[in-house]
């Protein structure tokens, strides 16, 4: 076994610590989101968009509940009442693409159909019981379908064009018949009825005669008849009705005279009379009505301009609605018919900003609606004058969003954010005692749910899982949070990171695997600016990747080579042209453990003639096999690659040894079994393999010593002390190497638990107690942070919490997130400048990003004597410097190299990996990152090459 002197330093504990920990931002405030509502039987539906734009249900015996449904891509999920029951369409994500219809069954949701069109079943009716509705399949296209509500009772209910798609849209009921508009593909899209059955389906009426269409719609049934617009050659689009014949399906009158058209929209009844906007070209977009016989126009509200009326509502003998006078924006009106009757009601929005009236809606006797003021979407009240009209106030600090407004008799049910941390959830407001109280909270579960957090740069990524946008890659602004963006916003769409997906930086590009309904589970790129999308496999089925690492400033992956087809490794090109290039194919079993190695990467894979074994390859022109361990198509089963320096560890195992620790230096020759530490064919099983530069800890095996710790060098392993002499074992567990020493978990059975670990020279040493006495905090996640150790640890009173370690001081870190005996469940973290960013969760604001500004503490700073034969020379300057550091360095042979920056306390404020150089004279340049961060003063300059270091004293100025 080889062994060599290495002096290890304990400095003293420096009064510098930890701040109390910061919110990052409140990123997700959880909400349902209620909007869409429709009323069945005697329960209510909504649309709701968290968590997972489903449905919602208030029952009136049960009250408010989340129909079990998958969870749906955003504005997808639409609820329709038909026959007293709830149907609804949504597309779910993760899933094959297609739309789906369904049937509330209870509190469940019944899966009736799947369609190959998006664009299936947005408008569903009730046909005498009968849901129909457009839907498309493989077979017919887009087509009419109907349903009773079972899965056996919905289908194709007439091809209404053989020979492609007749695209129904959807139009209104009137005297048994559903009115729309379809292309048979020979008379082009004209005006058709059904009453649900294939006898009761024809055309009514070619009413642009010949292949041309008329297209109608804005269908709105109007005294038994329904009124509509459509389009000929001699009157262009204009209003017309039809009584479902087609002598009685005729112009009702041409607005604006000639083949121009004056294009009539936004129908809606009221009464005896539908209401509706037209144009012409002297009065321009104004208010119109009709009864289905006769045509009124009603006024010029804007006499310079359109007024663009929409949004009609009755209300007390009067239709309330929207338009723009040309002063005061798009407001609130009223009108009873008449020109005198039309008027003004309220300017929510001062001045000619627009207020935008969005959803009417009447409860006892009053008029609620939504709008904007100057600060945002609002609640509003009238009762038809400038005096009673005024905000109904759900969030005293800013704007409620209300929406999904809708009846409860002498109630109002409406969504809105009261301004804490419920968020837009289901409100209930009674009319006359004018209070409001919280329905329902749908969507308890606050946080972005952050994990895998990274430094890029002076920023920060993460992926973060918000119900608004779905789980995405974000790229978090440490400056501005508010700013931060998903990267989704950028090029993919729904959610592009569900489980499996990953990222890893280089530098100024993140390589990222990612999800869209277009490509399948791709890979993809961004480069600080724009974001690119690789699609490996042309199409929807996606080529799976996995194994992401960079290797020389390119990325290398695993994915499928073809729809259900075998495994290649792959090399992906940088932006600003990434490229997927198939490096090598291999079989039915995906390579793992893909680890950069240079400017290679080395990893486990599995062919016919060897079984499973250790590869390398450069990404260019050289796959090979490194060693078949286990000679002939037995597998070694190699596991557990870990870099140390310029050699990758291992574990294997072949019937000679057993699983012992292996080494490759990316040759055949380089490589070879490390040390047969339990002799025979058992093996000594090593384990926790840890890069501990200039070493590779692990623990192993033997029945002289039970499992303790190890440490090796490609030459030979060697038994450190241990922890419970002889065959008992103190299973030392979670090795992390930190701050220039080894940190681990172990319980030596002497009372203490198990509880912190560190290696002192040779010597496993208890370091830290953290919960006292027999019980064991069970340390774990060892990371450090300028010097500082953290770890996640229960001191059995504070739940799991993040602790730091500095020298011999102890503290607990995150407990003022979740106080008491609640966790706040600590989880990724990252080091940025002065501050450590880590994903906590508490009560309050659920799982998101937080920080603790830390300068760093005292470290253990080894020093190891230099090995012959590796002789390493260093001059820097500027000295004094800045920003930047260039180095001379006289190399004995060539070797990695990586530096660091010390501070006099000893410690480590910096650090970074220059690459392999050559040997010989190097000069090398280090932007130090965090040299305008760091005072005024002496540092120390040490670069490691192998097992060698030097040391230079440098100064740093402002």
């Amino acid at each position: 076994m080889v062994r060599t002197l290495l002096t290890v330093l304990l400095v003293a504990a420096a009064s510098i610590s930890h701040a109390s920990p910061e919110l990052l931002f409140n990123q997700v405030i959880a909400g349902s989101g209620l909007k869409r509502p429709v009323r069945a039987g005697v329960n209510m539906f909504f649309a709701v968009s968290g968590p997972d734009f489903g449905i919602a249900k208030d029952d009136l015996f049960t009250g408010w509940t989340l129909i079990d449904a998958p969870p749906f891509k955003d504005g997808s999920a639409q609820p329709f009442e038909v026959g007293g029951r709830c149907f609804f369409r949504g597309n779910p994500m993760y899933s094959d693409g297609l739309t789906r219809l369904y049937v509330v069954d209870g509190n469940n949701a019944l899966e009736l159909a799947a369609a190959t069109d998006p664009a299936s079943a947005v408008s569903i009716h009730d046909v005498n019981g009968l849901a129909v509705f457009a839907f498309a399949d493989s077979i017919h296209g887009m087509e009419l379908w109907s349903s009773d509500g079972t899965p056996e009772g919905t289908g194709l209910l007439i091809d209404i064009n053989p020979s492609g798609d007749s695209d129904p849209w959807l139009g209104a009921v009137a005297g048994g018949y559903l009115f729309f508009g379809a292309d048979d593909g020979e008379h082009g899209r004209e005006l058709w009825k059904t009453d649900g059955t294939v006898i009761g389906t024809t055309m009514v009426k070619d009413i642009d005669p010949g292949p041309d269409s008329s297209s109608p719609n804005h269908f709105e049934e109007v005294g038994g008849v329904v009124v509509f617009a459509a389009s000929d050659d001699l009157a262009g689009n204009e209003p017309r009705r039809s009584d479902g014949t087609e002598v009685g399906t005729y112009l009702m009158r041409d607005l604006e005279l000639g083949s121009s058209g004056s294009f009539p929209s936004d129908f809606r009844t009221v009464d005896v009379w539908a209401y509706f906007q037209a144009r012409t070209a002297v009065e321009g977009t104004e208010l119109y009505r009709t009864n289905g016989s006769v045509v009124q126009p009603i006024a010029d509200i804007n006499p310079t301009g359109s007024s663009y009326p929409a949004r009609f509502h009755g209300y007390n003998g009067e239709v309330y609605f929207q338009a723009d006078d040309g002063v005061h924006g798009s407001e609130l009106w009223k009108t009873d018919g008449t020109l005198p009757g039309t008027q003004f009601v309220y300017d929510c929005y001062p001045g000619p900003g627009s207020g935008f009236v969005l959803e009417l809606a009447v409860a006892d006797g009053v008029l609620f609606f939504t709008a904007f003021d100057d600060v945002g979407p609002q609640l509003w009240r009238t009762e038809g004058t400038s005096g009673t009209t005024e905000i109904v106030e759900v969030n005293h600090n800013g704007w409620s969003n209300a929406s999904g407004l809708i009846s409860a008799g002498f109630d109002l049910i409406f969504g809105a954010d009261d301004g804490t941390e419920v968020g837009h959830e289901p409100r209930r407001l009674d009319v006359a005692a004018g209070t409001i109280t919280l329905a329902a909270d749908l969507n308890p579960e606050s946080g972005s749910n952050c994990e895998d957090l990274a430094a890029y740069g002076d920023d920060l990524l993460a992926i973060a899982d918000h119900y608004w946008y779905g789980r995405d890659l974000w790229l978090y602004d440490l400056q501005a949070p508010e700013n931060s963006i998903e990267m989704d916003e950028t090029g993919f769409r729904e959610s592009q990171s569900p489980p499996g997906a990953t990222f890893a930086v280089d530098g100024d590009i993140v390589y990222f695997t990612g999800w869209q309904s277009e490509t399948g589970f791709e890979v993809g790129a961004y480069d600080g600016a724009d974001l690119y999308q690789v699609d490996v496999i042309p199409g929807p089925e996606g080529c799976d990747p996995t194994e992401l690492v960079v290797a020389n400033g390119e990325a290398f992956f695993v994915g499928l080579t073809a729809p259900e087809g075998n495994y290649g490794l792959y090399r992906l090109t940088a932006p600003p042209s990434p490229a997927a290039i198939l490096v090598h194919e291999f079989g039915a079993v995906p390579p793992r453990d893909v680890t950069p190695f240079d400017a290679s990467v080395v990893f486990v894979a599995q062919d016919t003639d060897h079984g499973e074994e250790i590869w390398r390859s450069t990404g260019v022109d050289l796959t090979q096999i490194l060693l078949d361990i286990n000679p002939g198509p037995d597998s070694s089963g190699p596991q557990a690659l870990t870099a140390v320096g310029e050699a990758i560890f291992f574990t294997a195992s072949e019937p000679n040894t057993g699983r012992e620790l292996w080494v490759t230096d990316g040759t055949e020759a380089g490589t070879h079994l490390v040390e047969d530490a339990r002799p025979g064919a058992a093996g000594s099983e090593p384990d926790h393999l840890t890069d501990g530069f200039p070493y590779l800890y692990c623990t192993a095996h033997t029945l002289a010593t039970g499992r303790e710790i190890c440490r090796a060098t490609p030459a030979g392993m060697e038994l450190l002390d241990e922890i419970v002499p002889g065959p008992g074992s103190g299973s030392p567990r979670r090795l992390a190497f930190c701050g220039s020493r080894l940190f681990f978990s172990a319980d030596d059975g002497a009372g203490a638990g198990r509880e912190v670990w560190a290696l002192d020279g040779e010597t496993p040493t208890l370091v830290f107690d953290v919960n006292p006495g027999a019980g064991s905090s069970l340390p774990r996640d060892f990371d450090d942070h300028l010097g500082a150790v953290y770890f996640t640890a229960d001191d059995g009173t504070s739940g799991r919490e993040l602790w730091r370690a500095s020298g011999t001081n102890l503290s607990n870190a995150s407990d003022p997130i979740a106080p008491g005996p609640s966790s706040s469940r600590v989880g990724d973290r990252a080091s940025v400048g002065n501050r450590l960013y880590f994903a906590a969760e508490n009560e309050d604001y659920g799982r998101e990003i937080w920080s603790v500004e830390d300068t760093g503490g005292p470290a253990w700073v080894s020093s190891p004597e230099p090995l012959a034969g590796s002789a390493l020379r260093l001059r820097a300057g500027p000295n004094p410097f800045r920003e930047r550091v260039q180095m001379r360095l006289e190399m004995a042979q060539a070797g990695r190299l990586r530096a660091e920056l010390i501070d006099p306390s000893g410690r480590v404020v910096d650090q970074t990996a220059l690459g392999r150089v050559d040997a010989g004279v190097q000069m090398l340049e280090w932007d130090v990152r965090g040299a305008n961060k760091l005072s005024s003063g002496v540092y120390f300059l040490r670069v490691w090459s192998g097992e060698a270091a030097v040391v230079r004293k440098i100064l740093h100025i402002r």
